[in-house]
């Protein structure tokens, strides 16, 4: 998320900010909440979880791998929703570096005690939540709704790729995509609705090979019932494996350029998001053009963000643009 007077900066963990819901034709207001999971299970593996990703280690930081009592979550979420309850959200965004489905990392009991209280705020509509899709079982999304009452719940799920190669030796996923459709299939029944994370330049994709993926991956979300499709651009982070490729010159974050072009073939499909180009735990490296026109892009995404109105891309050019055009020639193997 970008960084406003009421995010990111001056809220790390717990912030407002506003995007455009193309489902609703409108800008609305969304209180983003980060709570501290016990980590993502998946990443607890020898294999170490998903080759882009450095929450674990954010995680580590602040519960040491272990899961906190109930009354822990329950008590931050009344001092956070206290802080921001003046500006009336729409939208709760729930964030805990893992699954919120997985009994592992946020205890059952919790899940549910924050339904319930989420389901007494007033001005909240809908509630995303994320998860692996072997974490949704439709007796656990059936609860979690029975708790929130009247507000509508919307799941997450990190897709990646159409590409099962892609998805688990590029990213290390973990599942296939037959695991993903089997949890669109529950959720749909339950009228719950779908959000799916898009990758952009996986490892040992080229520039032209990460841009087709994410349009075609976009266009297989959609068919499969997705409600959403967020892009989320690759960013370098400390201690994954993309760093080490990113260290030894192997490997480099997307162009803008890249972003902007996904956007323009993709728009049209439904409510896509290109999301924000920062993190937690800060990157080593952010997508970016040249020093001139970076600056411009990123205001023009945040624009996007805010309008889903496509023509904020359409008077941009600069010289490196050329340069990009020059990489999209450039062939790479697909994996290696």
């Amino acid at each position: 998320m970008e960084a406003t007077k009421d995010s990111p900066k001056s809220g790390k963990y717990s912030y407002i900010d506003y995007l455009f819901d193309p489902l609703k034709g409108e800008t609305i207001c969304r209180w983003v909440l980060m709570l501290p999971g016990a980590g993502c299970s998946w990443s607890k593996e020898k294999h170490g979880g998903c080759h882009m990703c450095g929450f674990k280690h954010e995680n580590q930081k602040y519960t040491l791998g272990f899961r906190f009592p109930t009354f822990i979550f329950t008590t931050l979420f009344n001092m956070c929703l206290k802080a921001i309850k003046h500006k009336k959200p729409e939208l709760l965004a729930i964030f805990n570096g893992g699954s919120f489905t997985n009994d592992k990392e946020i205890p059952h009991k919790t899940q549910l005690k924050i339904c319930k209280k989420i389901s007494q705020v007033q001005s909240v509509e809908r509630v995303l939540i994320e998860s692996r899709p072997e974490h949704i079982t439709t007796e656990k999304i059936k609860l979690l709704i029975s708790h929130l009452k009247e507000k509508q719940l919307i799941v997450g799920l990190g897709l990646e790729c159409v590409s099962d190669e892609i998805r688990n030796k590029s990213i290390n996923k973990g599942f296939l995509k037959k695991d993903y459709e089997k949890a669109i299939d529950i959720l749909k029944a339950l009228h719950v609705q779908v959000l799916t994370y898009i990758l952009i330049k996986p490892l040992f994709l080229s520039e032209k090979e990460a841009i087709d993926h994410a349009v075609e991956s976009a266009e297989y979300a959609f068919s499969k019932g997705s409600d959403y499709v967020v892009f989320n651009a690759a960013m370098v982070q400390k201690n994954t494996k993309m760093e080490e490729f990113y260290s030894s010159s192997k490997y480099t974050p997307p162009w803008l350029w890249s972003l902007v072009e996904i956007a323009k073939r993709t728009h049209h499909l439904g409510a896509i998001r290109i999301g924000d180009l920062s993190e937690e735990p800060t990157p080593l490296a952010l997508p970016q053009n040249c020093d001139k026109c970076t600056p411009l892009l990123m205001e023009r995404l945040k624009q996007f963000k805010k309008t889903h109105n496509i023509k904020v891309f359409d008077d941009l050019g600069c010289d490196c643009q050329e340069k990009w055009q020059q990489e999209l020639t450039r062939l790479h193997p697909t994996l290696t």
